[in-house]
């Protein structure tokens, strides 16, 4: 069983390396050589040499779990990318019809939600004039705007509906530190992303099944939230959110002060449904059982309390485990508690690597992409250390829960760091109180309400008002605990090769007493923690280009100074790419203080994400063309001549003139932008940000001397109205970076303008097909670095 599991393992986990899936004459290749291997192994009778019989079979049995496992895992992932939308469909208008899949979220006139299609049509000309069907099946995301919230206009899950629709491929960001957007849509099985248009193809087809899971969670969320506001619970209480997330994995409500508040103290784990609150709800199941049973001994003769308490903590766990929704992680965490009341109640004593073993080769079965997400890693992790520490105390006469919790929060930190790229300090703590606060008194009670609904519903309103007290105390207590200073460290920059040192010094750490050598995981964590990201170095600099959609954010590196170059778009508190992009590729640079941020003009997609950036990262000197942005912080006006020098790198901005020429109020903003030219002995840099035509015929005639550049950030993003013959021809860079959205509605770059770049033959680079690019400009006269975080990182999953 372990070989299997251990070979089923290393099969699906090897997948996510490949930068494309292979072919299927390979995949049926390696079927077929499992097959010969098995016919040939099993064949064997006896061998004269080293290697006797046995170990051939095992070898046999191992090399075939993991090329099974390969093939099948290699196999699902190419289901999912050839059920995706096609290229040639993006942009077109589309009749989808198709159930909503989950709860619907409301904001902002705004409804999202995901939509389980199962037909699509493709429109041609006129509304009416239908060309044929599509194929494409599944789960796909979409917006519907300016939808006021009226009884008229909510949506139900569960309901199914027909739209016109307008969708593109799955697309994300690639930046460092930032979330691969791509990959969490392929593991969630959504094949394409879109919005509702205005059409009077939008209608409701048919009113939800009451057998849909998805409904029934609704209304169960309803009939929460009526319930505390009819008992005098405050509609915009935030507790109200963390219940509707712990009783039917509602999480739409819960705000971003709340997210940081649980992140900040490690704590975010606890609301969501996870392996830990549906074994809570197993567990009392069986503890119900055994009362029951202890009350009525009768009962005893007619099934054993083992029998009776396995099967009412597997069915209450279920039942757990759908009001989640009944997603992957959810099933993945079902299987595992399953298997662990299962083999418990066994007469005889099964292993704990046995019922690990059966859960990995189970849940692999299930989803062979598992391996792609935190959370399997988390749960298998702590699944391990619990069963590895309850081997250990087993000898003893007691049972430590709190040394378990202790050991549990500091051994979860390389997982944590390496998916989240930072872990709570004070974690630990706020766990020994919050994890027996939220799985003992919260949860149940909330299930427990849910309950009470359809026989006590005043009873199960109290409850309510007890939980919601009870979780306003416990925010209380972790915003006490995140008062604290130096709460959290930034491990973000750590590389992969220190993560496994440090795991590998707390397992030195949480050895037993006596083991020799002990005193090595503090020497092993040393390094750990005075880790210092590599540093640019002297007359060199470093320029990141960030992928952020349409809009610019960037970075400038000298060996000591830093400087902020916009701070990318923003549409809503949910998308920010200061708190999204920017914020986390600082800290996976370890870049906690910034010298100057440049607003290079006030457009939104330029300084979207400032003030997400000012409230985490402290920035000396605030530079912008429109110095009335910040209310409470002083912004330097950026004026043609303004220079300074870092680290032997020169700075100077170009634009805008120091006589007002582009000052007054017919100027648009575009043509205010703050020009900055880096520069050392060998190599330039021009940014240019949104300036028009108008200004760039202004620089040909007063700063045309400074314009030569060696790297030139394309004006306008690409615009019809930047990048004129002669500027271009001025400028004469040998490198053109342009930042520009996927499939944006500007349309930018213009291919009039991208052909003007060709003919000039300057090669031209895309965030939008590159994601983050970096630029190392050296001291001397060698030539300039260029990095693409897309091409360093691509994988199967991402978008070519």
């Amino acid at each position: 069983m372990r070989l299997i599991a251990t070979g089923v393992f290393l099969g699906a986990f090897s997948l996510q390396f490949f930068s494309s899936l292979p072919s299927n004459l390979i995949l049926f290749s390696l079927l077929f050589i499992s097959l010969l291997v098995f016919f040939l192994s099993s064949g064997v009778k006896y061998l004269h040499g080293s290697i006797d019989a046995s170990t051939i079979k095992l070898l046999s049995v191992f090399f075939i779990s993991v090329t099974l496992s390969f093939s099948y895992a290699a196999f699902t992932a190419k289901s999912i990318i050839d059920s995706r939308l096609q290229t040639e469909l993006e942009g077109k208008d589309l009749i989808v019809e198709g159930i909503i899949a989950n709860i619907p979220e409301y904001q902002q006139d705004r409804w999202r939600f995901y939509l389980d299609v199962h037909q699509v049509i493709l429109l041609g000309q006129g509304d009416t004039d239908i060309k044929r069907p599509i194929k494409l099946q599944g789960k796909i995301k979409l917006s519907w705007y300016h939808q006021k919230k009226t009884p008229q206009k909510i949506i139900h899950a569960g309901q199914t509906w027909r739209f016109q629709v307008r969708l593109k491929q799955p697309n994300g960001f690639l930046n460092q530190g930032g979330l691969d957007y791509e990959k969490w849509l392929f593991i969630h099985r959504i094949k394409a992303t879109g919005y509702i248009r205005r059409s009077a193809q939008n209608h409701l087809l048919a009113p939800a099944a009451w057998i849909s899971i998805a409904y029934q969670r609704q209304q169960l969320s309803t009939k929460i939230k009526q319930s505390l506001e009819s008992h005098g619970v405050n509609k915009e209480n935030k507790a109200t959110a963390i219940i509707l997330a712990l009783g039917v994995a509602n999480r739409n409500e819960i705000s971003s002060q709340q997210w940081r508040l649980f992140q900040q103290t490690g704590t975010s784990h606890l609301i969501a449904i996870s392996g830990l609150h549906i074994g809570v709800v197993a567990g009392f199941g069986y503890l119900l059982i055994a009362v029951i049973w202890w009350l009525f001994p009768s009962l005893y003769q007619q099934i054993p309390v083992r029998i009776a308490g396995a099967f009412l903590a597997i069915a209450l766990a279920s039942l757990y485990a759908i009001l989640a929704g009944f997603t992957l992680p959810t099933q993945r965490s079902l299987i595992m508690v399953a298997g662990i009341v299962i083999a418990l109640v066994q007469r005889q004593q099964v292993r704990s690597v046995s019922i690990l073993s059966l859960a990995i080769i189970l849940v692999l079965l299930i989803d062979p992409l598992a391996p792609l997400s935190a959370s399997f890693w988390l749960s298998f992790t702590a699944v391990i250390l619990i069963l590895l520490y309850a081997n250990k105390q087993l000898k003893k006469p007691r049972f430590s829960l709190l040394w378990l919790q202790l050991m549990l929060s500091f051994a979860m930190f390389p997982v944590t760091i390496f998916f989240f790229g930072g872990a709570s300090v004070i974690a630990p703590i706020a766990n020994l109180i919050a994890i027996p606060w939220v799985t003992l008194i919260v949860v149940p009670l909330i299930l427990l309400a849910m309950l009470l609904f359809l026989i006590a519903p005043a009873l199960s309103a109290y409850l309510l008002q007890f939980v919601s007290l009870n979780i306003e105390y416990l925010s209380r207590v972790l915003k006490w605990l995140d008062s604290f200073a130096l709460t959290s460290f930034n491990f973000h920059s750590l590389p992969t090769s220190l993560l496994l040192v440090m795991m590998l010094g707390l397992l030195f750490l949480f050895l037993p007493k006596g083991f020799p050598a002990k005193w090595l995981g503090f020497l092993l964590l040393i390094p750990v923690f005075s880790y210092q990201p590599q540093r640019v170095e002297q007359g060199a600099f470093k320029y990141s280009l960030l992928d952020v959609g349409q809009g610019l954010a960037s970075l400038i590196e000298t060996q000591h100074h830093r400087l902020i170059y916009d701070t990318g778009p923003r549409s809503s508190y949910r998308f920010d790419t200061g708190k999204l992009v920017v914020l986390p590729f600082l800290a996976s640079k370890g870049i906690s203080h910034v010298d100057k941020m440049v607003l290079s003009h006030l457009d939104i997609d330029h300084y979207g994400g400032t003030l997400a950036v000012l409230k985490q990262v402290s920035v000396s000197e605030i530079i912008s063309s429109n110095t009335d942005f910040l209310k409470k912080r002083t912004i330097t006006a950026c004026q043609a001549g303004q220079k300074w020098q870092w680290d032997q790198v020169n700075f100077e901005f170009l634009h805008p003139d120091t006589q007002g020429n582009f000052s007054g109020a017919n100027v648009s903003d575009n043509n205010r932008s703050c020009v900055l030219r880096i520069s050392n002995q060998h190599h330039s840099l021009l940014l240019t940000a949104d300036i028009e035509k108008k200004v760039e015929k202004f620089l040909l005639t007063t700063q045309v001397d400074k314009l030569k550049s060696e790297v030139l950030l394309i004006p306008h993003h690409g615009s019809k109205t930047s990048s004129s013959i002669n500027f271009i021809a001025t400028v004469n860079p040998s490198l053109a970076l342009n930042s520009s959205g996927y499939r944006n509605r500007y349309k930018h770059p213009a291919k009039k303008i991208m052909q003007r770049y060709q003919a000039m033959q300057i090669p031209v680079i895309d965030s939008v097909n590159k994601g983050e690019i970096t630029l190392l400009f050296p001291a001397d006269n060698k030539a300039f670095v260029l990095t693409s975080y897309r091409d360093e990182n691509l994988r199967f999953w991402h978008r070519k």
